[in-house]
């Protein structure tokens, strides 16, 4: 039987509901199939899920006074946000390659790489700067290394002659599985303190 992508699990409810079947679990979201992300594995692999990211989404407020685009301020609600929204994107949190399940991952696969690559994989404890460096370059893999960060929603002014008092925006965190949403949340406040101090030295 064939479904859309659109009415898929309302039309597999429904079927297994007519047929009587009653699910003792569900495996929800399942993984990635890799095909040619990785170099040196020519074949697709799927991921088998052995743990799980966390998340924490962070609101970002800023707040002044309101005004008309008249007569503008030097900066405003929506221009600082911008600036640390940007910083953000630019800064992405620190490399955990080889304290998470990801390295079993790449153990096992050496088996099906060729020659040169092999021994790469065989001798992570060597290589793994090397090999962490390149999985950060392919945003497939490079979630796979370390907690990921998206601006995922961004609000500021109703209307177009009118400078707004307040921006705010929301930073949504995918957590690496060795790390804690509280090293997320510390890493999260110094980087962004540390870009608007700098962004205010350079516009001063």
């Amino acid at each position: 039987m064939c479904f859309f992508v659109a009415t898929g699990a309302r039309e597999i409810g429904k079927l297994l509901i007519s047929r009587g079947v009653k699910l003792q679990y569900i495996l929800d979201e399942g993984m990635t199939i890799f095909d040619h992300c990785i170099p040196g594995v020519d074949e697709a692999f799927a991921v088998v899920g052995t743990s799980e990211k966390g998340f924490v989404s962070l609101n970002l407020t800023v707040r002044l006074p309101p005004g008309h685009s008249s007569l503008p301020p030097k900066e405003t609600a929506v221009g600082i946000l911008a600036t640390a929204v940007a910083a953000i994107e630019h800064t992405p949190h620190i490399n955990m390659f080889g304290r998470g399940p990801e390295v079993e991952m790449f153990s096992s696969l050496s088996p099906l790489v060729n020659f040169p690559v092999r021994v790469v994989l065989s001798n992570l404890w060597i290589f793994s700067p090397i090999v962490s460096r390149l999985l950060s370059h392919d945003r497939a893999t490079n979630a796979l290394i370390r907690t990921t960060t998206a601006v995922t929603m961004f609000q500021g002014g109703v209307k177009s002659n009118v400078v707004p008092s307040s921006a705010w925006a929301v930073v949504n965190h995918r957590i690496h599985p060795a790390q804690s949403i509280q090293e997320v949340k510390l890493s999260f406040v110094i980087n962004l303190f540390r870009e608007i101090i700098a962004a205010s030295l350079a516009f001063f």
